[in-house]
């Protein structure tokens, strides 16, 4: 296979391109203060074929030995409850995720909310996952300290994000708390 450089360079442009018109959402005025998240509980979400697993989050020094990103703590495994996620500027492929306190029967894993996990950062998009074995079941715009509009996720998830979190599986947020679509 021949390397093109010239389509090569379109593709990187055109990625450029479109995470320069992303908007930042920041914490909402009068929000509180929550705890900064660790690697003990803040993971990166992916996906294989319908199965999701968490992986150790790159953002944390913890998980760096000579300078190289490594797995030296097992993530838990994804148990049938809600997640909630993060996507940064700084990663925008990438979900970032984290259990409160509420939602979690894994007390060891909790953290305050979506700030723990953006570390009290702007962030591109935040909300809420719902999980039954390891398979997805929703997610939503449900973010108390970002508040997305749910029509945000059109412009502001990258392809890879958008993979992750397939449109057919979100619900506003309205749909999320009231109709609990899981459980239909």
């Amino acid at each position: 296979m021949k390397f093109n450089q010239d389509s090569t360079y379109e593709k990187i442009q055109s990625l450029f391109d479109q995470l320069k018109g992303k908007k930042y959402l920041s914490v909402k005025d009068g929000m509180p203060q929550q705890d900064e998240g660790t690697y003990l509980n803040v993971f990166s979400l992916e996906k294989s074929g319908e199965h999701y697993y968490l992986l150790p989050c790159p953002i944390f020094k913890e998980n760096y030995v000579n300078g190289k990103f490594v797995y030296w703590h097992c993530p838990p495994i994804i148990d049938s409850h809600m997640y909630i996620f993060v996507i940064l500027p700084e990663y925008p492929c990438s979900v970032f995720v984290g259990t409160e306190t509420a939602y979690s029967p894994h007390y060891q894993y909790c953290l305050d909310g979506h700030t723990s996990i953006s570390l009290n950062l702007d962030v591109l998009y935040a909300g809420s996952l719902r999980f039954q074995q390891s398979k997805l079941l929703a997610w939503s715009n449900m973010s108390g300290h970002y508040k997305p509009e749910s029509s945000d996720r059109f412009k502001q998830l990258t392809p890879n994000v958008k993979r992750i979190l397939p449109e057919e599986k979100f619900y506003n947020l309205r749909d999320f708390l009231i109709t609990k679509p899981w459980e239909n």
